[in-house]
């Protein structure tokens, strides 16, 4: 009987102790990747890659990859990450790739996927400072309610061209100068992203949602006061 004992006793110390070794090699493993970070602080950006720039521009601060032609005139060109970690707000850059239309000069795309961390909406709010100008898919149906005689051809188009949030944790920003950024998140903490420009008219369609949304709060505000002042 004790024999047996000492054998369980001696395979539970292996487990521990492969699981300590696994979990220091973890740690070592992320240790040894000395690569700076490449924060994406500024608006409509992917650790300092913006659109708007142009590649010259893009590229002091970044390596590109071999450009491929994507369509018959637009070229594609993947980041080059071995010698930096792109971070977006948290989360992980796995891959990140810019769009550029001939003559190929400036960017009017970035898209990447991220990894490690679900992005939030309030996430891209308090960094980028763009209280007010986001909307995720609660915000839309709560628009919705709130004034669908203004809201609802407008959701329902952009719905049609894949612009609006359908899901819990996607979420949408647009500003007046029509820099738009939609985050879709896919399975886990992993998601996707995509930051360009829109067209004036969608941007228009946008801000008869966000008047709504933003109509909520101020709504609110006046429904305490009056109630408070009766009491």
């Amino acid at each position: 009987m004790m024999h047996v004992t000492g054998r369980m006793v001696s395979k539970k110390k292996i487990q521990s102790v492969l699981t300590i070794i696994a979990i220091i090699s973890i740690f070592l493993l992320q240790g040894c990747d000395r690569r700076p970070f490449a924060l994406s602080d500024q608006p409509f950006s992917v650790g300092g890659i913006k659109i708007g720039y142009s590649k010259a521009e893009a590229s002091i601060n970044n390596k590109f990859l071999s450009c491929d032609s994507k369509s018959k005139d637009t070229a594609e060109c993947f980041v080059d990450d071995r010698e930096k970690r792109y971070d977006f707000l948290g989360a992980s850059v796995d891959y990140a790739k810019i769009k550029l239309p001939a003559p190929y000069e400036y960017i009017t795309e970035v898209s990447f996927s991220t990894k490690k961390k679900v992005v939030s909406k309030l996430d891209v709010e308090t960094k980028w400072n763009l209280k007010g100008r986001c909307l995720s898919a609660r915000d839309v149906d709560d628009a919705l309610k709130f004034d669908s005689e203004s809201t609802a051809p407008f959701v329902r188009y952009l719905t049609q061209i894949h612009l609006i949030p359908t899901d819990h944790y996607d979420f949408i920003c647009v500003l007046p100068s029509g820099e738009f950024f939609q985050y879709n998140h896919h399975e886990g903490s992993d998601g996707h992203g995509n930051i360009y420009f829109l067209k004036d008219i969608w941007v228009r369609n946008f801000e008869y949602i966000l008047r709504a949304k933003n109509g909520i709060a101020g709504a609110n505000e006046e429904v305490d006061r009056k109630l408070n002042k009766e009491h």
